[in-house]
This record gives structure tokens, C-alpha cells and sequence, in this order.
């Protein structure tokens, strides 16, 4: 009974199999047209191309590579989908890259598209390739550059360091050998700041995507000091310091015995400095009278008794005087 049964299933695969094989052909030429007839055809724009190139390569305009697709299905089928149901993939070996370029045109082809089943791709739109421009990916150290916005308080300054202070990019060669230092994102200053600060902060722009680094952050210091700044005290009375062993003689000043004096030191402790904190004086104790001499270049000097401020210039530096003896009196 078993072999009753085989035999016809393989009778009836066998049996007039030539008239079996046009049937089948013939079906299926018929299908075709009638599969025309019944589907839909639509064109799908923006649909992604995805290169994979060789490694240390990177692609530079990759970002909006895309193709138009004509495709076949039933009206119910082309409703569901859209561009992102489909991608273009194609592959670039070392083979493919010309020799004195990193310029590649790459083909498309009905047989790159993927996409869901059922889907007939009727064509690539023109133009059916696309020009990629490719790059070597090197790894270079470069300096960090602490970027900082806004400003402090008047009187104070900022001083930045960064730990490390220089770190790998690995990019596109074109891009890596022109970038000089790897500048952080801004660290914003107010007028509130007057003490030292640490913080973290990325050490490239990140909307660059061709660029990596070997740290996705770096820690900043931010130390805040007072700032010396200077202040100028105009037309400061001279005093005169007669030694004893010249009191016989008088002095004569031949310029107005006044100076302008510039003080150096914080912006906040300059501004409580007045004439009344400077001690400004003509020391006669190291000149030595000459007889045939009766004309004194003095060097004037100051004193400030308010701490951390220190004299940075004194205009003018001298003072001319004129010695004489005084006048006899009537002789007796």
C-alpha cells in the first residue's frame, strides 16, 4: 500500500514533467503583467545612503548622502512605509580608493537597497552615484584652551589651568593638523566670584563629530585673586628733612615743592588711599656741600602705611634746591 502511494506522488511530479515546466513558465510570464496591473508604483526621496569604508578612513560629507527610489507594491503597502524603512548600503575597499586621490564615486545599484519584503525597487533616480570624499584618520597631543565668558568683579582677575593640559585628537587628517589647541566649553564668570573654583568640562566641541578625544571631560581650575591695578595721587606736598649738621645753611626750593605719585595694589585697597596715608619727603643727609657749589638735584621719596600697595612712580623724582649762607648780621 506504501509503495502504491509513492509511486503516485512521484508520478505525478514525473509524468508529462516537460508540459508541467512550460505550465509553470507560462504562469509566471502571466503573473508579471498582471502584478503591474494590480500594484501601485511611488517614489520615496531622502532615502539614506550608508558607505562603510576602509578602516582609518572616515568619510567627510557623508552627512546627506540620499537617493529617490521608485518602488512597486500594493497600494495598501505603500501606505505603511516610508524613507526610513529603506537604506542604500554599499562597501569601499582599499581597492576602490585611487592612488593620488580620496575622491570615490560610488554606484548605486537596485541591489544595495534594503527594505521590507514584498517591496519591488523599479529604479534609482538619477544620478545613480555619488561623490564621497574621504580622509585618513590620524591621532595628534594638542594644548587645551580654557575658554571663559563673562567677567568678575572690577579688581579682581581669573587665572585657568587645565589637568591635563594637553590632550589626543583623532580625526580626519585635513582637520587634525590644522587645529592648534583643543578649546573647552566656556566657563561662565560673574561678578559674585571672588574665591578659587574646580569644575569639569569637555575638552572639544562636541557637535563636531568627526573629532575624538581620549577624555570626555577635563578638570578646570579657576583661581580668582585681586587684580593690581594702579592709582595716581596728584600735586603731593614734599617735606624736607634738614639734617642738623646743615642747619646753618638755607634752602631754597626752585620748583613748587608738590609731586604726583602712583601707587600700585588691589583695585579695592587703592581706593581708600588719600594724601594723608603717603609720606613724601627730600632727605638731605647724603648730599655733600660743595664750595663751589650752591645748586642740589634731591631725590624725593615716599612712605605708605597702607599695606600691600607699593610706590611704582614718582613725578617728579627731584628736587632742585639752592643752599646759601644766611646774612650776616649788623657787626657790633
Amino acid at each position: 500500500m506504501l509503495n502504491v502511494k509513492l509511486s503516485f506522488i512521484s508520478g505525478f511530479f514525473t509524468h508529462n514533467l516537460l508540459a508541467k515546466c512550460i505550465a509553470l513558465i507560462l504562469a509566471v510570464m502571466a503573473w508579471i503583467p498582471v502584478h503591474y496591473l494590480v500594484s501601485s508604483n511611488m517614489e520615496i526621496e531622502n532615502v539614506e545612503i550608508r558607505i562603510n569604508v576602509p578602516e582609518n578612513y572616515v568619510i567627510l560629507n557623508e552627512r546627506g548622502l540620499s537617493a529617490t527610489l521608485e518602488i512597486s507594491a500594493s497600494e495598501k503597502m505603500l501606505q505603511e512605509y516610508s524613507s526610513k524603512d529603506f537604506v542604500i548600503r554599499h562597501d569601499i575597499t582599499l581597492l576602490d580608493i585611487p592612488q593620488n586621490s580620496l575622491t570615490v564615486i560610488v554606484p548605486l545599484r537596485e541591489k544595495d537597497v534594503k527594505g521590507p519584503r514584498g517591496i519591488w525597487i523599479r529604479d534609482i533616480k538619477p544620478p545613480r552615484e555619488v561623490k564621497i570624499q574621504l580622509d585618513k584618520v590620524i591621532t595628534q597631543t594638542k594644548p587645551i584652551k580654557v575658554v571663559t565668558k563673562g567677567t568678575l568683579k572690577k579688581g579682581y582677575k581669573e587665572t585657568v589651568k587645565s589637568m591635563p593640559a594637553s590632550i589626543n585628537v583623532t580625526g580626519p587628517e585635513s582637520i587634525v593638523r590644522q587645529l592648534k589647541e583643543v578649546p573647552t566649553q566656556p566657563i561662565v564668570l560673574d561678578e559674585t566670584m571672588t574665591e578659587t573654583f574646580f569644575m569639569s568640562s569637555h575638552p572639544i566641541d562636541i557637535s563636531n563629530t568627526f573629532l575624538k578625544t581620549d577624555f570626555s571631560a577635563v578638570e578646570i581650575s579657576v583661581g580668582i585673586e585681586y587684580e593690581n591695578t594702579d592709582r595716581t595721587l596728584s600735586t603731593v606736598p614734599v617735606r624736607i628733612l634738614q639734617p642738623s649738621d646743615l642747619q646753618t645753611l638755607v634752602f631754597t626750593p626752585e620748583e613748587p615743592l608738590l609731586t604726583d605719585v602712583t601707587l600700585s595694589g588691589n583695585f579695592e585697597t587703592l581706593q581708600l588711599l588719600s594724601n594723608l596715608h603717603l609720606t613724601v619727603y627730600a632727605d638731605f643727609s647724603n648730599i655733600v656741600v660743595k664750595p663751589d657749589v650752591d645748586t642740589y638735584d634731591v631725590p624725593i621719596q615716599c612712605f605708605c602705611s597702607i599695606p600691600n600697595l607699593s610706590v611704582r612712580k614718582i613725578s617728579p623724582s627731584t628736587i632742585k634746591f639752592k643752599l646759601t649762607k644766611p646774612p650776616e648780621g649788623p657787626k657790633k
